[in-house]
């Protein structure tokens, strides 16, 4: 090597211990010179964009014709503005061989059909999907009914009738089908007719607002990641006070009209990444223990086109992502405390802190920065004081390795949570994510002690959890058989377990 790079043997070895000093585990033996030592564990914002970018090709979806998409939207804001029916001028073409002229009808309905009904009973996953049918489904003309044709998409079917009035012979969408259970616990065929758009409110549906954006084939730039946007730090004081920092030194997020400015487009998926944290925090400013070399400290900041809405659906999104990760990647079971904190074998090996970012100026909620900290193995001193009878390490001291004995570098382990993440963020399907949720809990079912003013013992008092709703939110039942929802606050599990446990 010294004669490769005309330098002296002492100027080499100099060098290999000053990586050595910087965490690279650089390996040597006589006439065989140096190597990295293959359990190189170092962050590094190329390797982690490359690990990451490797998770997208699997990942493609169709995407719907700008030009249907357009159209189902016009249509839709006819109905937002207060009109029972509205049409999509020749959205499906292809139904020309069974009459009709491609276009669609969409009606509002009431409590038994339209899209009243359908939010209502179903809620918006459902009718995102019914619309993504009717946009891109495949055809099939029902057996029993000659003017009317079925569109399936992924378990879900809009049912559309040949509609005679006149000489339009417009596709009016009078029902739909899904055979799995709804929100009530019930398998059955509903009807009704249903639309969607970005923009599409209306204060009397009751399932809320609902989104539909057209799919694209999700490439890094795409799906929001780049390069560029992953900032790795050896050291800092916060990986959510830098992001926050970002976004409020940034300028406005967003403009009058609620959409992202260039500034918005340019934070939107930002990662910040640290090998230790001095001044690491927790929920109501907790400090968090973040060694060097043992652990991850990550923060994504997150500005939807859509604006942040349901903050604590972030924060529960989060905890899947991180649970999926460390089980496919080490082989471990996780489970999770509510709100925010991720236990395996009984100790506390994760943290989370969602945090929104405002605009003090509107008000508005403009980003939300979701942080974590996983301890991926204990450091060599163990964790000090009281955090060692709560905390360990996903792999105790050991080794970093995966379910193969092979590495599992934080790299991969960064890339496989921000991936979830964002998976779960632009996901349709809150339902199934909160399902996992739930099937990870560690909390329901649990007599514990709830405090819904985090931190003070005054307010606290003994309950069972019995529930987790679709918003995040825990359901306790007291001594007296009241029960009570919480949006906020903490529970400790000392009520069942043992001190050892929050």
């Amino acid at each position: 090597m010294a004669k490769q790079r005309g330098l002296s043997r002492a100027a080499i070895w100099k060098s290999v211990n000053v990586l050595r000093k910087n965490g690279y585990p650089v390996i040597g033996a006589t006439k065989t010179g140096y190597a990295l030592d293959s359990e190189c564990d170092i962050l590094s914002g190329d390797e982690l964009f490359q690990a990451y970018a490797a998770l997208l090709p699997n990942h493609e979806v169709r995407s719907p014709l700008p030009d249907n998409y357009r159209a189902v939207t016009d249509a839709i804001a006819d109905i937002a503005q207060g009109a029972e029916t509205a049409t999509a001028k020749h959205i499906r073409p292809d139904l020309a061989q069974y009459g009709g002229n491609g276009d669609v009808t969409f009606i509002w309905g009431d409590e038994k059909k339209g899209l009243y009904h359908i939010g209502y009973r179903r809620g918006a996953e459902a009718v995102q999907n019914v619309i993504r049918a009717v946009l891109d489904g495949d055809v099939a003309r029902s057996s029993d009914v000659k003017r009317t044709v079925t569109l399936g998409l992924n378990g879900y079917e809009a049912v559309l009738s040949l509609d005679m009035d006149g000489n339009k012979k417009t596709w009016l969408l009078t029902g739909w089908e899904k055979d799995v259970p709804d929100a009530t616990g019930e398998v059955s065929t509903q009807s009704g007719a249903t639309q969607i758009s970005p923009t599409f409110s209306r204060t009397d549906l009751g399932a809320g607002t609902y989104t539909i954006m057209p799919e694209t084939k999700k490439k890094s730039s795409q799906q929001g990641i780049t390069r560029e946007k992953i900032h790795v730090f050896d050291k800092i004081d916060s990986t959510n006070t830098c992001a926050k920092k970002c976004a409020v030194e940034a300028g406005p997020l967003r403009d009058g009209t609620g959409s992202l400015t260039a500034a918005g487009r340019r934070l939107h998926c930002s990662v910040y990444i640290a090998d230790t944290q001095t001044a690491g925090r927790g929920r109501m400013g907790r400090a968090f223990y973040s060694p060097k070399g043992s652990g991850l400290y990550l923060s994504l900041l997150y500005c939807p086109e859509t604006g942040v809405q349901n903050p604590a659906r972030f924060t529960a999104a989060a905890a899947v992502a991180v649970c999926a990760s460390l089980e496919g990647l080490y082989g471990v079971e996780c489970r999770i405390k509510w709100v925010n904190d991720i236990f395996v074998n009984g100790k506390k090996v994760c943290g989370i802190l969602s945090e929104g970012v405002s605009n003090f100026e509107t008000g508005q909620v403009e980003s939300v920065v979701v942080g974590l900290g996983v301890n991926i193995r204990e450091a060599k001193d163990g964790f000090p004081g009281e955090i060692s009878k709560i905390a360990g390490g996903v792999l105790g001291k050991g080794g970093m390795r995966n379910e193969e004995g092979g590495i599992a570098p934080r790299n991969r382990l960064a890339a496989e949570i921000v991936f979830r993440l964002l998976e779960l963020f632009e996901g349709a399907d809150t339902l199934a994510m909160m399902g996992e949720y739930r099937r990870r809990s560690l909390t329901l079912g649990s007599e514990i002690i709830v405090y819904p003013v985090a931190g003070d013992e005054a307010s606290s008092f003994r309950a069972r959890a019995v529930g987790i709703t679709d918003e995040a939110e825990l359901v306790v039942e007291t001594d007296s058989g009241e029960q009570r929802t919480l949006k906020a606050g903490e529970v400790s599990h000392r009520a069942q377990f043992s001190n050892t446990q929050p």
